[in-house]
């Protein structure tokens, strides 16, 4: 055996781990004083336990006693600070017999993966609720869950949550996975309830999240101030934000700019495609919320309708704090040949050098005002971004 650490936790856990190996070997049968043996172990510790400790002890013992995992394993009395009810997943009886995408809760259990993945599973407000109250308490170990859907003309595929499944899954769902650093929730109409919800009470548990997709979730002006003032100073390490279709507006855009980016300085990529933030939004985004995401590579403005002054703000006040962008789409944004011609100007004076994807603007258009030669004309934006690196290199040389 190695060296015995001196910690008394450490101690406890060789002592119960050697007490089920040698009750094994000599009996064959499962020791009945598993629980007493888990209290001492919460009685010893000179800290907390955690869910982490639990889990290792609980995976530990199995391995060695021959013990399948079950519901009397959990019946551990956790500090309810940093402990989860751990018992198995079950259906409610009151709500009919179990769906099918209910297995894969269960199987999340049994197995102590760290993925539940219900993409367009139809759970609907019912199942949301099923979800929180009976299967999410039983995983603390998730990191990445996944209750949205792909767009389909049908709603038949779509989980659709909505406001009322949302608010349970933010009071009731969230504070037992803890862990969790991918949240899917696209296309379950949430509404401004739901998100604000979310915001208000869900993301304050979920502190380690770096991925938040609410796409197409109908969140509006409402939902999308909530969540920048309340729901993302608590998700600091957030680098993935979609809020592409929305319609949070000018007013959600320019929330989303003052009070949301300045709190998630790692992201790198923000999708708000359709949300018709418009001129205003626009500048407020260039002015007030690109400055404090430097690290962005990907930013997605597609049917916003931001014109020539949103673009001409986008390209002189916001384009420059973003340089490491590889990735900038301004399609269907009404940007006409003042707009355009500024942000070719821009993009010609090589300030987003790592740019290699450019939607919604023909660079090939603008070659006078980027001064680029004629022998360019009619060149794709791919061509046209990959000649400005070659040059840059050439005055740097």
């Amino acid at each position: 055996l190695p060296t015995l650490p001196s910690s008394p936790c450490a101690i406890s856990k060789w002592c119960i781990v050697l007490f089920c190996f040698h009750h094994h070997f000599w009996s064959g049968t499962v020791p009945p004083s598993f629980d007493h043996a888990f209290s001492i172990i919460i009685i010893n510790e000179t800290r907390e336990p955690s869910i982490q400790d639990e889990r290792v002890l609980r995976n530990s013992i199995r391995r060695l006693s021959g013990v399948p995992r079950s519901s009397h394993q959990c019946s551990i009395k956790p500090h309810k600070s940093t402990m989860s009810d751990c018992s198995a997943p079950t259906w409610p009886a009151e709500d009919g017999g179990e769906p099918r995408w209910w297995a894969k809760v269960r199987s999340a259990f049994e197995g102590d993966v760290t993925t539940l993945d219900l993409f367009d599973c139809q759970i609907g407000p019912e199942g949301g609720k099923a979800l929180v109250e009976r299967g999410l308490p039983s995983l603390p170990q998730l990191t990445t869950l996944k209750l949205g859907a792909e767009y389909s003309f049908s709603a038949s595929g779509y989980n659709s949550i909505g406001p009322e499944g949302a608010t349970a899954l933010a009071t009731q769902g969230l504070p037992h996975v803890a862990q969790l650093t991918s949240l899917d929730l696209r296309y379950n109409r949430i509404g401004p309830e739901g998100a604000t919800a979310l915001a208000k009470q869900g993301l304050p548990h979920v502190t380690h999240l770096t991925s938040l997709n609410l796409r197409s979730n109908r969140i509006g002006p409402e939902g999308a101030t909530a969540l920048a003032k309340q729901g993302l100073p608590h998700v600091t390490q957030l680098t993935s934000l979609n809020l592409w279709n929305n319609s949070i507006g000018p007013e959600g855009a320019t929330a989303l700019a003052t009070q949301g980016l300045p709190h998630v300085p790692q992201l790198t990529s923000l999708d708000l495609r359709y949300n018709r933030i418009g001129p205003e939004g626009a500048t407020a985004l260039a002015t007030q919320g690109l400055p404090h995401v430097t690290q962005l590579t990907s930013l997605d403005l597609l049917g916003n309708d931001i014109g020539d002054a949103g673009a001409t703000a986008l390209a002189t006040q916001g384009l420059p704090h973003v340089t490491q962008l590889t990735s900038l789409d301004l399609g269907d944004n009404d940007i006409r040949d003042e707009g355009a011609k500024a942000l070719a100007a821009k993009i010609s004076e090589n300030v987003l050098p790592a740019l290699d994807q450019l939607g919604g603007l023909s660079l090939n258009e603008h070659l006078d005002a980027m001064r680029l030669p004629q022998e360019l004309q009619g060149a794709p934006n791919e061509d046209i971004l990959n000649f400005l690196r070659e040059r840059a290199k050439v005055v740097i040389s």
